[in-house]
């Protein structure tokens, strides 16, 4: 997670926090990039992804 690049940082249970957080993402000027850098983030984490980094930890682990 990046702060402004992928999304806004805020501390679990603050609602103070998640109010600032959601007015940073509402007057962020580039918004539709800022859901891009998420979804691509996301994509990191989708279980191709995950399996192959898990296939490769098997693999290196019995070699």
């Amino acid at each position: 997670m990046r702060e402004g690049e992928n999304g806004f940082l805020f501390a679990p249970g603050d609602a103070d926090a998640l109010a600032a957080a959601l007015s940073r993402a509402l007057a962020h000027t580039d918004l539709p990039a800022l859901g891009e850098g998420a979804l691509a983030s996301a994509r990191a984490f989708d279980w191709e992804n995950i399996a192959a980094q898990t296939v490769a930890v098997y693999r290196r682990a019995v070699s």
